[in-house]
């Protein structure tokens, strides 16, 4: 893969720290994964939760939450500033209460046999112990990088120098735009959310898909093309 960064700015030392503690595996596939909304399903535990203390999610394009959350009874929308405070109360009570997308856990694994898994997630950092603990409990016990802002810089470097395939799965996609032009990652642009998807305008450099036994065939298929994975080989041969 090329060395050069699409992204120049210098990553903050805690999201270096993370990368740099992971063993190096440069000649092994590896399957970047999202968290919210690719493994679990974040806005359907949001909106139990924004329901229940009077608020409503509305889905409109481009998908976002600011100016998006407004009260039951009619109004104005929640203010910017404060839905950052809600997201930070959310994740404090509900970090290990979201449910996991379908197929997701089994889809990781058995791409676990061919792949490195690595999870990339925005989220707050005093959460990560929480959403480790989440993970484990659903059987996707993979390495965990949290971050924050567009993820490009972040996955230029956990690519720098790897010398295999490696696919980036995210649901938003600013984070996948913000990939374009790293050389040997493909990017898949899953979401399984109806209403998340509809609002969604679709990256341009992301291959599309709804549901995890789609993507998995997907990345299955790359490798086996690619002479990662022998033909036959696949896990859908193997009845997982």
């Amino acid at each position: 893969m090329s060395d050069s960064m699409p992204d120049s700015a210098p990553l903050p030392p805690d999201i270096e720290a993370q990368i740099a503690a992971l063993p190096p595996e440069p000649h092994r596939p590896l399957v970047i994964c999202d968290a919210d909304e690719v493994l679990f399903q974040f806005l359907a535990g949001l909106e139990e939760w924004l329901d229940a203390n009077g608020w409503r999610w509305e889905a409109r394009r481009p998908a976002s939450l600011y100016g998006a959350i407004f009260p039951k009874s009619g109004g104005a929308p929640m203010e910017d500033e404060s839905v950052g405070a809600m997201l930070e109360n959310f994740y404090a009570t509900h970090v290990e209460t979201l449910r996991p997308i379908p197929d997701a856990a089994e889809s990781l694994n058995a791409l676990a046999r061919h792949a490195r898994v690595l999870i990339v997630t925005n989220l707050p950092p005093a959460y990560k112990e929480g959403r480790l603990r989440a993970l484990r409990a659903h059987g996707m016990a993979h390495p965990l990088i949290v971050n924050r802002g567009l993820k490009g810089a972040a996955l230029t470097r956990l690519l720098h120098r790897h010398q295999a395939p490696a696919f980036f799965v995210e649901d938003m996609s600013a984070h996948l735009e913000s990939a374009e032009g790293i050389a040997g990652l493909e990017c898949i642009q899953l979401i399984t959310h109806r209403r998340l998807a509809e609002a969604t305008e679709p990256a341009a450099n992301a291959w599309q898909a709804r549901e995890w036994r789609a993507t998995r065939r997907r990345i299955e298929s790359r490798l086996t093309a690619l002479g990662y994975i022998s033909s036959g080989r696949t896990s859908e041969t193997s009845g997982i």
